[in-house]
């Protein structure tokens, strides 16, 4: 074999070595919309196979969550390494869901180092998410959390508490923030980078 065959046919094996990479470093971005490249139509139900085939090279699993008993579903996507990338949870609807196959998607979790179409990721300050969303933020104070954000896109944190606040609260280290000032100014960090698919 020449030369030029040998260096044809070792290109050729470094791009067949380096295709299954390729596939599995596919970019995930969380956009208003939702998973970029995940259809999210008007009835918002996604299926397993779709949810494959919208991402070749990544794996794909299915476990009840609970929450007071088994009450959604969890569809976890993951990396060749089995890197978390991002979660879709499914509360149990009856009437919404199409057939046994189909769930409405009513939140979906991105994982650790995956950032939203803003550039915001779990890990960063509050002040950061401000900075880059400008005055397109709302404050929520949920059932165990705090988060801001606007539209379908919002960031949950813990908001610390003073051992003075703590002490006025019986002992009960948990808050909520007054404002997205005071947030701020506590320096606190986003836990999760959440899409909420509001009602």
């Amino acid at each position: 074999m020449s030369d030029r065959g040998i260096i044809l046919k070792t290109i050729c094996i470094l791009l067949i070595c380096l295709l299954p990479a390729s596939v599995n470093a596919q970019e995930v971005v969380l956009t208003e919309n939702g998973i970029d490249g995940l259809n999210i139509g008007a009835n918002s139900l996604v299926s397993i196979e779709e949810i494959e085939n919208s991402f070749p090279g990544l794996a794909v699993t299915q476990q009840e969550g609970y929450w007071e008993g088994p009450d959604f579903d969890k569809f976890s996507v993951t990396d060749q390494s089995g890197n978390l990338l991002f979660e879709i949870v499914s509360y149990r609807d009856d009437e919404k869901k199409a057939n046994n196959e189909e769930y409405p998607i009513h939140k979906i979790y991105l994982g650790d180092n995956i950032a939203d179409e803003y550039g915001i990721k779990r890990g960063d300050k509050i002040s950061k998410a401000v900075s880059l969303r400008k005055h397109d933020l709302e404050l929520i104070d949920n059932h165990d959390d705090n988060s801001i954000g606007k539209f379908k896109i919002y960031y949950k944190f813990n908001y610390p508490l003073t051992q003075d606040e703590i002490e006025k609260q019986g002992g009960v280290n948990w808050g909520f923030a007054p404002s997205i000032e005071e947030a701020i100014n506590r320096n606190v960090l986003i836990d999760h980078v959440v899409w909420i698919n509001w009602p």
